[in-house]
């Protein structure tokens, strides 16, 4: 009897352990800090941007999240995001002393936390993305975006916020543009509300994948926020230019001015030699 109580102590304590031991890298894992994304109606909505939803030509669907949801757009987030990539009202932050959220067209915004399980996730990328036809002339990507982060949890690795041009569907992106980069270690209570204005004319015309990408390369290494709103693609057409002349052109209009003018001293002077007899 003593033995099998000795034996079941025994069990009981390798199971005990072993599960201790599993639970190690979960803690790890584990975030240091909670995202509380509560709302206020203290926020103060920028002036100045244009509406994306007053130009009918605007080839972005859901240009500012309206719906309420990402209709028209693609999304990837991070496996266990500190704040999912989401549309929420305005007034909304994690805390932390950041920005309140504040859509610069409409009541609804894109908002990410831009952090989590960037390095032992799936992806290390938070992605919102939109395949769409450019039209043709000198085009433009416009938005709203503002940022904050506090990566002093032991990041020591920069997080970005890029935009790239991808193919239809995705791939290796045929143009990047670095907006905002996180240094690690520093905080950034509020980037202030910022225009992006982007040249993609030299995608005119084409079937293109536009993504909006966070990088997040280490797991949990401080709190962020980033919100985006108001996507506006135009373009201004290009007049066909005035035809330039040629350099045979212009040889063979010389030519014709050279001996119309031979041809006219010729004639004054066979006048003037008629004039004389």
């Amino acid at each position: 009897m003593a033995i099998s109580q000795s034996l079941d102590q025994k069990i009981g304590k390798a199971v005990a352990l072993a599960a201790i031991l599993m639970l190690i890298p979960a803690l790890a894992m584990a975030q240091p800090y909670s995202a509380d994304f509560s709302q206020s109606n203290d926020f103060v909505t920028p002036e100045g941007s244009p509406d994306c939803t007053a130009d009918v030509d605007n080839p972005v669907v859901n240009c500012s999240f309206e719906t309420g949801d990402f209709t028209g757009w693609g999304v990837e987030d991070l496996s266990v995001p500190f704040l999912p990539l989401g549309v929420f009202p305005g007034g909304g932050s994690v805390g932390f002393g950041f920005f309140l959220s504040a859509p610069t067209q409409g009541t609804l915004s894109a908002v990410t936390g831009f952090d989590g399980d960037g390095a032992s996730g799936a992806t290390s990328t938070i992605s919102l993305f939109q395949d769409l036809t450019l039209p043709d002339g000198l085009v433009t990507l416009e938005f709203d975006y503002r940022g904050a982060w506090d990566l002093t949890f032991g990041a020591t690795i920069d997080r970005t916020f890029t935009v790239n041009v991808e193919p239809s569907g995705g791939g290796v992106p045929m143009q990047t543009d670095l907006l905002l980069t996180a240094v690690a270690g520093e905080t950034v209570l509020d980037t202030g509300s910022t225009s992006a204005v982007i040249d993609l004319s030299d995608f005119a015309g084409d079937d293109v994948r536009i993504s909006l990408d966070w990088f997040v390369p280490e797991d949990n290494t401080g709190p962020g926020q980033v919100e985006v709103d108001n996507v506006l693609i135009t373009a201004i057409p290009i007049e066909n230019p005035t035809e330039i002349p040629t350099l045979s052109q212009v040889g063979l209009l010389v030519m014709v001015l050279l001996l119309s003018a031979a041809s006219f001293i010729a004639m004054r002077r066979r006048r003037r030699g008629s004039d004389r007899v």
